[in-house]
């Protein structure tokens, strides 16, 4: 009777802590994802040979999509401070992203 007691005592346990690394592992991957993801994208993408880069669409180019995240945080930032649309800006930044690969 106490080996049942402490088998059920040591099960929970097990269940807990193997519950507690499976959430460790989630949220490790989650902070790579949001931190580091990009900065290995990009020391890939310098590694490649510039014909390989020239295959790589403007959505899965490293250098792109950071730029594209800090234009949309930089807009936002204009229309929180309640600035007009930088139509100069907007139109710079359109030709770059048509010749990202040159």
């Amino acid at each position: 009777e106490i080996f049942a007691l402490l088998n059920i005592w040591i099960s929970f346990g097990t269940m807990t802590n193997s519950s507690r690394y499976r959430i460790r592992n989630e949220e490790a991957r989650v902070i790579f994802a949001d931190e580091k993801l990009l900065g290995v994208m990009k020391a890939v993408f310098v590694l490649m040979s510039r014909n390989e880069q020239n295959f790589v669409t403007i959505t899965e180019n490293p250098f792109a999509v950071d730029l594209e995240q800090k234009v949309a945080a930089f807009l936002d930032t204009l229309e929180y401070y309640d600035y007009d649309e930088p139509i100069e800006f907007t139109a710079a930044f359109l030709r770059l992203k048509r010749n990202v690969n040159d």
